[in-house]
């Protein structure tokens, strides 16, 4: 993965802004940054738990059902990247062990950091 870091750049589609104007449409500007800041929340609350000390004690399967839920939600707004990080990660856990997965948390929070800023650069994000 960090290969695959190094050459993220902005003509990677780290964001799907077709998905996102489809949601525009049908949600209206206001509830779509609403979604997108759960979003936001939801992740960062995930990413934590899998860097806090105690994530190593973790169930793989709990770590899973997490990472899992958040690609759900990377999919249905548009966070192209993040979805397909997160779910190589959920393979992984699938595959494999705790601190396999805690492992490649660094690559997921730059996968996030990259995502985060283009959708605060198009403008999408409340805060």
């Amino acid at each position: 993965m960090q290969g695959e870091r190094a050459v993220l750049d902005m003509s990677t589609d780290i964001i799907d802004l077709e998905k996102i104007a489809e949601l525009k449409d049908q949600l209206g500007i206001d509830v779509l940054k609403t979604l997108l800041d759960r979003f936001v929340n939801e992740t960062e609350e995930m990413i934590e738990g899998l860097c806090a000390p105690s994530a190593l004690d973790s169930d793989v399967a709990d770590l899973t059902k997490a990472i899992h839920k958040v690609a759900g939600s990377s999919a249905a707004l548009g966070a192209t990247e993040m979805r397909k990080t997160l779910n190589q990660l959920e393979m992984l856990g699938k595959e494999s062990d705790t601190p396999t997965v805690v492992s490649r948390v660094g690559d997921l929070k730059d996968i996030w950091h990259i995502s985060k800023e283009s959708l605060k650069n198009h403008g999408l994000l409340n805060a």
